[in-house]
């Protein structure tokens, strides 16, 4: 399988890597002159390529060929999160960034306990480099910066899109699943969502989803109800 690598630019006639993509190539793969490499820009270009010069920590290819990869033809899902804590949140965004989930909005709600800086959701971009890599996948999935619950409530119903609130319930309160629109998800915290941000969500339309085996931690949740989204949406 031909080695994948992210390089921002792929305009010109040769691509140049990062010092991480130069490092993992060199270092970690050991890939020398001559040796062929997928090249992806996270907008949809990728390019065939060849090595043509290495040095200690740069990798400069010759691209052979590229294409335009289009956007899946489905309705796009942001899923707006609780942040876990420690390192369950890059695994969730290495998760969602495999199963093909186009935004994710760090959600701050009254039972939060966690809150990214800005520095952190930057470093998060590594995550989704390396599990594009792995799933083949050619757009970026984009990290927000936190939000408030109220505030992201108010942008999608302006934006139009259908929200789902993934919480414990019955069975019978579970309602489908619109097809034809760009969708948001809503995950709370460990406490999950309180009987006020229940009602607001509800006020905006939301559409319940429920687990019906238990309580899920917030990544599993983000990542059950997002495949399970995923799948409707794409018809």
């Amino acid at each position: 399988m031909t080695a994948r690598f992210y390089c921002a630019d792929l305009s010109g006639a040769d691509a140049v890597l990062n010092e991480t993509e130069s490092h993992h190539a060199l270092h970690v793969l050991r890939m020398r002159e001559g040796d062929e490499a997928e090249l992806f820009d996270g907008g949809g270009i990728t390019a065939e390529a060849v090595i043509e010069q290495t040095d200690r920590r740069c990798v400069r290819l010759r691209i052979r060929s590229r294409r335009t990869v289009p956007l899946p033809q489905r309705p796009s899902l942001t899923v707006a999160a609780a942040v876990p804590r420690g390192d369950r949140l890059r695994s969730m965004i290495e998760k969602l960034t495999e199963l093909g989930v186009d935004r994710v909005i760090p959600l701050r709600t009254q039972r939060s306990v966690a809150d990214p800086r800005p520095g952190r959701i930057d470093r998060l971009q590594a995550t989704v480099i390396s599990a594009m890599k792995q799933s083949g996948r050619n757009h970026l999935l984009k990290v927000e910066e936190a939000m408030e619950f109220s505030v992201v409530l108010r942008n999608a119903a302006g934006s139009g899109q259908v929200l789902y609130m993934a919480h414990p319930g019955r069975a019978a309160e579970q309602q489908p699943v619109i097809p034809e629109r760009d969708a948001l998800l809503l995950i709370g915290p460990e406490g999950g969502f309180t009987s006020e941000e229940v009602l607001q969500a509800a006020d905006y339309g939301a559409h319940r989803l429920i687990w019906p085996e238990g309580i899920l931690r917030i990544e599993t949740a983000a990542v059950v109800f997002s495949a399970l989204l995923l799948s409707r949406l794409h018809g």
